[in-house]
């Protein structure tokens, strides 16, 4: 009889297929509505800096000039392709110009052999926007924008799954504690039984029937707030337990796995752990893609102090009949200088770009204190709790030993049943106080991975 008592009360009943942490994680990452718009912004991102990038886009054009009345009657025709490149703001061309009939003198450069001028050319930026410009500025903001969205879509992922194993562990305990409130009050209603068979018998007063039920009573009402827990943590769980249509699937306490106490164990040593953050946090990922961006708007305010000094070449050639003075090959190389006289709108540039930067280098650096601090909060309640955990489980054991001692006391009748009672209780606390810490260390566990960006951790 004393067997059966004590694997009633610590004994739990698990499915063959218990619910899996794996398939939780997978099934919030691929279905979770924020992972999803997440996606959807950093694809507008992509899209955003592939619209930048047409700045520099290919580009074919075509002229066709004719005079219709007046004393002359020149008339052109031009098709030119022309592909701008980011390196040195190079622009290179080339294309076919031909032209028919009389021109004026100052409109002479129009004019072409019966076959027409094939031309081409390059032109380049040697001091101002030879570096940088406002299309290639725009594209490199929009690409350390489109960065931070990436990093963005990991942390929400991260923290996504963050909550999922915690919605998870929150679901195992408060399921493991109903059944542990289930048991004892098996264990009252069992004892009902025999009370009643005893006080028929004569063997017993009925105030020990009275007292029993009170403490049936008193079970039921906390296992009733016991289901509800449960049935909350289960209506949590199933925002993040869904199907391949990505429909929620409401857990059951048949799939109730085991716990999995033996895993319990401290983290790593401190400093390990903050080398590893610095170098994964997306805080300070995403700071310094700022500073990136206010470094590009510095560089820019610089670049427009410089006068502009672009070259030019061009080669030309004519074929066919015409003037002699048209005829052989032609180069031509230019530059054009321009000195700016006021720099308002370079000083404007040039000052936000700095005062930006260094905001975001304060930022990281109190960023960095943060996430020390962080690490020493989150070690310390991990090592502290796995002690715990450790601990209550002892306390479980001696309280189930105990247990069972009242009751063959009882059974011989030199004890009495609220020392039986009093066992049970001590017994089943114990049980939820280990619970309990338990999931306040997968609580703060799964904080640590986030912080540090590694789910395996």
């Amino acid at each position: 009889m004393k067997k059966i008592v004590i694997l009633t009360l610590i004994t739990f009943s698990f499915d063959s297929v218990s619910l899996d942490l794996k398939s939780i994680v997978q099934s919030s990452l691929q279905h979770y509505p924020q992972v999803n718009q997440s996606l959807l912004q950093l694809q507008q991102a992509k899209s955003k800096t592939l619209e930048l990038q047409g700045a520099f886009d290919a580009k074919i054009s075509a002229i066709r000039d004719s005079r219709y009345r007046g004393f002359y009657d020149g008339r052109r025709s031009e098709i030119r392709v022309e592909k701008p490149f980011m390196s040195l703001n190079t622009r290179l061309y080339g294309g076919h110009r031909r032209s028919q009939g009389v021109y004026p003198d100052y409109e002479g450069k129009f004019e072409t052999l019966s076959q027409g001028e094939n031309f081409a050319g390059i032109s380049l930026s040697l001091l101002r926007d030879r570096i940088i410009d406002n299309n290639r500025y725009k594209i490199t903001m929009n690409q350390q924008s489109e960065a931070q969205t990436q990093l963005q879509l990991e942390q929400v992922k991260m923290n996504i799954q963050t909550l999922a194993v915690q919605a998870y562990w929150t679901w195992v305990i408060k399921g493991h504690e109903l059944k542990v409130y289930q048991n004892i009050l098996h264990l009252a209603e069992k004892r009902a039984k025999g009370l009643r068979q005893r006080i028929r018998a004569g063997d017993l007063a009925k105030i020990y029937a009275i007292e029993n039920n009170q403490y049936i009573q008193k079970r039921k009402v906390r296992l009733k707030k016991s289901q509800a827990e449960f049935q909350e943590a289960s209506f949590y769980l199933s925002l993040f337990n869904r199907n391949t249509q990505g429909n929620t699937i409401l857990p059951t306490v048949e799939q109730l796995p085991q716990i999995p106490l033996k895993s319990v164990q401290k983290t790593k040593p401190l400093q390990p752990l903050y080398k590893r953050v610095l170098k994964k946090s997306v805080q300070l990922k995403i700071l310094n893609s700022r500073l990136a961006q206010a470094q590009a708007q510095l560089q820019l305010g610089k670049n427009n102090f410089l006068p502009r000094l672009d070259l030019n070449y061009e080669f030309s050639q004519d074929r066919g009949e015409g003037s002699s003075s048209l005829r052989g090959a032609e180069e031509r190389l230019w530059v054009k200088l321009e000195i700016p006289i006021e720099f308002r709108k370079a000083k404007g540039q040039k000052t936000i770009g700095k005062l930006k930067s260094m905001e975001q280098k304060i930022k990281i650096n109190f960023t960095k204190e943060k996430l020390w601090v962080l690490l020493r909060s989150l070690k310390t309640k991990i090592d502290n709790f796995s002690d715990i955990i450790k601990i209550t489980s002892q306390q479980i054991d001696l309280a189930q030993k105990l247990t069972q001692g009242e009751w063959i006391k009882f059974k011989k009748g030199s004890s009495d049943l609220i020392l039986v009672n009093l066992r049970e209780e001590n017994l089943a606390q114990a049980q939820i106080e280990n619970l309990e810490f338990f999931l306040k260390y997968q609580f703060y566990l799964a904080e640590l991975k986030k912080t540090l960006m590694d789910p395996a951790l």
